[in-house]
């Protein structure tokens, strides 16, 4: 087990330079700020790994590239974007998830977003866009209407899939993460990468205060804050000494 010391000095202070993208087999994917070194110091040969939020698949391209011996799985409740998803899935081993991830199972409203009102993008809710984020983002433009698109909680998809334990979870849903971070049951990941836009974007979306005490008080600690993105790690994973 590594110590909160030597988490703080090789993570905390650990230079992460911008980089929204990368390039694959003559395909642009997105990617967040999250460094797979991160994993390797702390866990080694994760077994299984949750890309929340999936969008592209980038993230989890990259997770399943890094770690091969890994079961990636990424979840997406976009039903054009799962569309885009089935040819990715298939080249690069990735499980992708038909379903968005809440505090129940059943089925949720989603709002899926436009660029430029052609491109449908990663910005996708279950909560409506402010005015803040339309003024902030006005190339991006949101469906007024809704789709009812099925949804999981990670506990019980966990136990549908036999799934003993979580090693990392990449959450990116978009307001949603109280939403996500509810629905851990008993399988809590032991390590957590989570953006938190702000309820300034979202009516009703998640505060960042919020998702931070939440996972203080599920036994987390924050590791790495990058503004938007933070890396949270589970006590049980380290020592004290």
């Amino acid at each position: 087990m590594k110590t909160k010391q030597q988490i703080i000095e090789t993570i905390g202070n650990c230079h992460v330079p911008y980089v929204d993208s990368f390039h694959l087999n003559g395909v642009n994917y997105g990617r967040s700020l999250f460094n797979l070194d991160w994993i390797q110091f702390l866990i080694e040969s994760p077994k299984i790994i949750f890309d929340i939020g999936c969008y592209d698949g980038g993230d989890s391209i990259r997770f399943k590239q890094g770690f091969p011996i890994s079961e990636v799985y990424s979840f997406e409740a976009s039903p054009t974007r799962i569309n885009m998803l089935k040819n990715t899935s298939a080249q690069y081993g990735i499980n992708v998830v038909e379903k968005a991830v809440c505090e129940y199972d059943g089925t949720i409203d989603f709002y899926e977003s436009l660029i430029d009102r052609t491109r449908v993008d990663a910005q996708g809710s279950i909560f409506k866009h402010t005015d803040f984020y339309k003024n902030k983002y006005p190339q991006v433009f949101q469906n007024s209407e809704h789709v009812e698109v099925p949804c999981t909680t990670i506990e019980s998809f966990c136990l549908h899939n036999n799934i003993e334990e979580i090693d990392f979870a990449h959450i990116d849903v978009e307001g949603a993460e109280l939403n996500v971070i509810k629905g851990f049951g008993k399988f809590l990941p032991k390590m957590v990468f989570i953006e938190t836009l702000g309820d300034e974007m979202f009516h009703g979306g998640t505060k960042k205060e919020d998702v931070h005490d939440l996972l203080l008080s599920y036994g987390y600690f924050l590791a790495k804050d990058l503004t938007t993105d933070r890396l949270y790690i589970l006590e049980t994973i380290v020592t004290n000494d």
